[in-house]
């Protein structure tokens, strides 16, 4: 969500050096695993950014750690700094702001710190942009104008031969389009049926001009296998979850015709990579907050109901889930195959294999 933010300041100052001083996750479990990463050393899911838009990368695993602050501390010393970004999320509370203040004042940060409030002179924010994204962009631009369309990341030129390879290996010779489905969700409120994502993917590869891969982790795997069980045309499927690096993830959905799937990451790495896309959304969050930004990105989603924007994204609170369950197989497949048999559309001749 960060790096339109960063490629615009990148643009506003195209000489100096940038360092982006950044965090893990806020996932435990994500946390621990990465913790290798702390220090100066370029953690993987940072390699689209480096050496495009930003010269240095400091990692810190826990803010709170004293031996943490210590070492970020003498990194920060290092350098010269004269401006500060700090790139706030949607809706991020006041008084987190200002204990990060304090934090990296306490680091020996004493430039000026651009971002402490949510206001800016930028314009307001464009269509095509959510707000997730949209909170560090204003920061960055300032007054001035957005630099143009969103950046697209960079994939590695192995990580290109390996999925046409693999899609190859799969599926044999032949000209078809691959849809790239993602039928799992970290969290139960914005996960939609399998039965329906069976139908979808039989409704796509019915003239035989389609094959389906599905894209996760190995923790969606079984939400994928039960997907393709369910389908009567299942031999025209593969289940790539758990067998992708995240940048052969990134190439698999590159040379991809269409993304279908529910609200998460692989919908917004989709949508970097330029390829079009159908999100589920549930009514979790409102429209606008973390629907995909790009070219040809539809958001399918029920508007009306009263609970839209309740934030609980484990447990529906008013306990139908009608938000994600009225969402019909009719609705899903109409706007996949409007993208599909666009003609106009470039995804139809770089997804032949």
């Amino acid at each position: 969500m960060a790096i339109p933010a960063i490629a615009e300041l990148r643009h506003r100052f195209p000489q100096d050096e940038l360092i982006l001083l950044t965090g893990i996750s806020a996932s435990a479990e994500v946390r621990d695993r990465a913790k290798q990463y702390s220090g100066v050393q370029t953690p993987p899911w940072m390699q689209w950014v480096r050496p495009r838009w930003i010269d240095r990368v400091v990692v810190f695993s826990d803010w709170r750690s004293l031996r943490d602050w210590w070492s970020l501390r003498a990194e920060i010393s290092k350098a010269s700094v004269e401006k500060t970004f700090l790139l706030p999320y949607y809706n991020e509370a006041p008084f987190s702001l200002i204990k990060k203040w304090l934090w990296l004042r306490s680091l020996g940060v004493t430039s000026s710190i651009i971002g402490i409030r949510s206001a800016s002179g930028a314009r307001e924010k464009p269509s095509s942009v959510n707000a997730q994204m949209w909170q560090p962009w204003k920061v960055a631009l300032g007054s001035e104008e957005p630099n143009g369309s969103l950046p697209l990341i960079e994939i590695a030129t192995c990580d290109q031969v390996w999925s046409r390879d693999l899609l190859l290996a799969r599926f044999g010779p032949g000209e078809f389009r691959v849809v790239a489905v993602f039928p799992a969700a970290t969290h139960e409120h914005k996960r939609w049926p399998v039965e329906r994502f069976s139908a979808v993917c039989d409704g796509l590869v019915i003239d035989q001009a389609v094959r389906i891969v599905f894209i996760g982790s190995a923790a969606d795997q079984s939400w994928a296998e039960a997907t393709r069980e369910k389908m009567v045309n299942s031999s025209l499927c593969a289940n790539l979850c758990g067998e992708t690096s995240l940048g052969q993830l990134a190439a698999i959905l590159q040379q991809s015709a269409l993304f279908l799937g529910n609200d998460g990451g692989p919908a917004h790495l989709a949508a970097a990579v330029g390829t079009p896309g159908v999100t589920i959304m549930s009514g979790v969050h409102a429209a606008g907050v973390w629907d995909p930004s790009g070219v040809d990105q539809r958001s399918v989603r029920v508007d009306g109901l009263a609970c839209i924007g309740c934030g609980s994204e484990n447990v529906c609170p008013a306990g139908h889930r009608k938000c994600i369950l009225d969402i019909s197989v009719d609705e899903v497949l109409a706007n996949c195959r409007a993208i599909l048999y666009k003609g106009s559309h470039n995804s139809t001749s770089r997804s032949l294999i």
